[in-house]
């Protein structure tokens, strides 16, 4: 039977089955497109909880090598946030003698609100600030160790004091359903002092 002109266009049984295969295919991709944005989501949090430890290495284990004194209390470059630790040096070439009247390089670890802050004060003027890491659960807490005493910590004021550790803990990531409740990210940042 030939169909009349206006009739052109798709029967009803024609449609079910383009919306049944439309079903089959639509199904697995939106699965595919959840999945996908759920690792994207856990890979970018791995990656921000990584950047700030290895930005913190950077300059930690340098700053631990160049420093003169080592104190946890006052004489810090800056302020603003909780005071952990500070590393005054002098600069060899503007102090040749032994004993310098004062150390005018420095640079000071604070906390502050969920960030570990680094500022650098050198040569006694003003002081720059950068980010050493971000989302921090806690306070980071500061251990020093003395060349005779490397498993028992002495105060970090210790002339003698030759390591200084720094552990860092994140704020747990957000659960999800593969991990419901995420273990916090820490890690730890060891610096050794040059023996002068």
């Amino acid at each position: 039977m030939k169909r009349a002109r206006h009739e052109h266009g798709f029967t009803l049984v024609e449609l079910l089955v383009a919306v049944t295969i439309l079903g089959i295919i639509a199904a697995p991709l939106a699965l595919a497109v959840i999945t996908g944005l759920r690792v994207v989501g856990r890979s970018e949090q791995k990656f921000t909880d990584s950047r700030s430890g290895l930005i913190s290495a950077a300059d930690f284990a340098g700053d631990v090598a160049n420093a003169n004194r080592v104190s946890t209390s006052g004489d810090a470059c800056g302020s603003g946030g909780a005071l952990l630790v500070t590393f005054s040096w002098n600069d060899p070439t503007v102090y040749p003698v032994a004993t310098p009247p004062a150390y005018p390089n420095k640079v000071s670890y604070f906390f502050d609100d969920d960030k570990l802050l680094r500022r650098t004060c050198k040569d006694g003027a003003g002081e720059s600030t950068s980010t050493a890491a971000v989302s921090l659960g806690s306070e980071p807490t500061v251990e020093c160790f003395a060349s005779g005493a490397p498993d028992s910590p002495v105060p970090c004021d210790d002339p003698d004091v030759r390591w200084v550790k720094l552990a860092v803990t994140a704020a747990a990531n957000p659960p999800s359903p593969d991990d419901p409740s995420p273990d916090p990210y820490s890690f730890t940042l060891l610096g050794t002092r040059r023996t002068t």
